[in-house]
């Protein structure tokens, strides 16, 4: 019915909501740091804190409302552009499974680590514009804003990873 596919949608959404992604990110950041695997652990965390800034500024700049209330399944808040659980699905679940696909060994197991992420990050999307918080420009500057910020942290942390771990040639 419909009242399933709403609460469905809802419960995906919600794996994209700040307080979701910044405990996963948080676990998630730890774990690879205990594990030591730094380069990961701090790419995740400045990835999913720079898109948090990075959206909300964006937001205060262009200052789209939202879709009408009457048309929303859920109540959101806010300015609606870019998408702020798109880009935190991309800047987490995109950069979790970048991190997973560099350990996985055999093309089976990397396209279906790949395509379980696509899926996520496409699904958080989607019931985004489902529920009426957004409209699809939305998510899509959600979704590459996301991408943009996870890229750029990944190359600074494995530059500065770089800078500090080769002996400076005199």
């Amino acid at each position: 019915s419909s009242d399933e596919g709403t609460a469905l949608a809802i419960g995906v959404t919600d794996l994209g909501s700040t307080t979701a992604v910044l405990l996963i990110a948080a676990v998630a950041a730890l774990s690879l740091a205990l594990r030591g695997h730094w380069h990961g652990a701090v790419s995740l965390a400045v990835s999913v804190g720079a898109t948090q800034i990075v959206v909300y500024a964006i937001k205060d700049l262009v200052a789209r409302t939202r879709p009408p209330a009457s048309s929303s399944l859920v109540d959101a808040a806010g300015y609606a552009f870019p998408s702020a659980h798109a880009a935190s699905g991309v800047a987490l679940y995109g950069l979790l499974a970048l991190l997973v696909l560099r350990r996985l060994e055999g093309r089976a197991a990397r396209l279906a680590a790949a395509a379980l992420a696509l899926v996520a990050v496409g699904a958080l999307g989607l019931t985004r514009v489902y529920l009426g918080a957004h409209y699809p420009s939305d998510v899509l500057a959600g979704w590459l804003v996301g991408a943009i910020v996870a890229a750029a942290a990944w190359s600074a942390v494995r530059s500065v990873r770089t800078r500090f771990a080769t002996p400076a040639i005199s």
